[in-house]
């Protein structure tokens, strides 16, 4: 089982994160042959030509959210989704909100940030779709929960905090300290030790992309 995508990307740390709590360490490569996402080779596995996707002994699986329930299925041990109905219903919000709230304002502050994309006001049109999506998860959010909806890092978990650790680097943190539940949240989340291990992989990765000249950051393999 591999994942094909880059360390710094915050849909594929969602798959290794949700692999990881059930125990399996993920194989993550960059596309073949040589880390262009639109070559010929990766399109052949993956016509959509986009990053992450999975390949299970043949069984190719793009898309991080359907990664992330195949994983959870086929990994041993409980669901990450919470058992309660209401409960599960809420983390489903959560990770909703993630892919088409949160994901499209990350997506923008990386495209400002790796390629310099957007002008000079990318960063704050970013972050207000981002606060739009912290805002919904926040105002539906169980208060008493330590994680994102439940009390165990579960689906909405592994899409929130890597979406969280983008926003920390890039973007501006008054959004997510804007309420003061879903800041205690960040704290703890990034603060445990799944955090810290995304948090790390995801700086070193950033750290080493945006070490290339700009022409040559069009292929994310080493």
């Amino acid at each position: 089982m591999k994942l094909y995508g880059v360390a710094f990307s915050p849909y594929a740390q969602r798959c290794l994160m949700v692999a990881r709590a059930k125990g399996h360490d993920l194989a993550l490569l960059p596309p073949p042959p040589d880390g262009d996402w639109r070559s010929p080779a990766y399109r052949a596995i993956n016509p959509l030509a986009k990053l992450p996707c999975l390949d299970d002994g043949g069984f190719i699986l793009p898309e991080s959210g359907p990664i992330a329930d195949y994983l959870d299925a086929v990994l041993p041990g409980p669901s990450l989704w919470p058992a309660d109905p209401r409960a599960r219903a809420r983390a489903a919000f959560a990770a909703r909100m993630v892919d088409v709230e949160i994901g499209p304002g990350v997506s923008m502050l990386l495209g400002h940030a790796l390629f310099g994309m957007g002008g000079e006001d990318a960063v704050a049109r970013a972050m207000r779709r981002v606060a739009r999506g912290l805002g919904a998860i926040a105002h539906f959010r169980d208060a008493a929960a330590r994680w994102a909806q439940d009390d165990r890092f579960g689906h909405a978990d592994a899409a929130l905090m890597p979406m969280l650790a983008v926003c920390d680097r890039f973007g501006d943190p008054a959004a997510i300290r804007a309420d003061a539940g879903l800041a205690a949240y960040r704290d703890r989340a990034l603060g445990s030790d799944a955090g810290r291990r995304m948090a790390g992989e995801m700086a070193a990765s950033f750290d080493a992309f945006l070490a290339r000249p700009l022409a040559a950051r069009g292929r994310i393999g080493q």
